[in-house]
């Protein structure tokens, strides 16, 4: 009969979430995630498979978290101070976190954005914030908050572009203030003229 395992999984799977968001994929070994779960190596292998099956495991796990949070946040919110707080998601964030930016955005930075199984693993999260911003635009245009010939699919994307860039700015150094002025003044973009 076999042993059951002695940790839990899932606060494994968040230790090596915590050491890939640190050092990146390429700088991190297996020894430094099998010693950050407090788990021998073949416990490892066993449990995870190998260091990029574990890697894109953790990605899912991050990106469906914090996009699930990041949705909670927005909900409730009348549809302009939503996306606000989306946007000002890093400049609210403490900075040691802040530091470290975003693991989905630095996943796809330290993979050029070509890596299939990278894509792949974020594709859902990310469909899912892109759809719940296009529906807080929906209904910031029934509302009249927004031009009637705002461009929700355009406008989405640049909200998202702008909350990637805010997340790398973020990881180099820049202030909550500084993040939050160009959150705001991206919101402010999306007020009629003359609003």
């Amino acid at each position: 009969m076999a042993r059951p395992k002695g940790f839990d999984r899932d606060e494994a799977l968040q230790a090596g979430v915590e050491v890939f968001w640190r050092q990146g994929y390429a700088a991190t070994t297996t020894d430094d995630l099998a010693r950050a779960m407090g788990i021998g190596r073949q416990s490892f292998y066993d449990t995870f498979g190998d260091k990029r099956r574990c890697y894109l495991e953790a990605l899912r796990s991050y990106s469906g978290g914090e996009i699930g949070r990041q949705i909670a946040t927005m909900r409730g919110l009348v549809p302009l101070d939503a996306v606000r707080a989306l946007l000002r998601g890093p400049a609210d964030a403490t900075m040691a976190r802040r530091g470290l930016g975003c693991l989905a955005v630095n996943a796809f930075t330290e993979h050029g954005g070509h890596d299939p199984e990278v894509l792949a693993a974020l594709k859902p999260s990310g469909e899912q914030l892109e759809a719940a911003v296009r529906e807080v635009l929906s209904e910031a245009k029934a509302r009249g908050d927004v031009a009637a010939s705002l461009d929700e699919r355009r406008a989405t994307r640049a909200i998202l572009t702008v909350r990637a860039g805010l997340m790398v700015r973020a990881k180099a150094g820049a202030s909550a203030s500084e993040l939050r002025e160009v959150a705001d003044f991206a919101v402010d973009q999306l007020a009629p003229a003359g609003g």
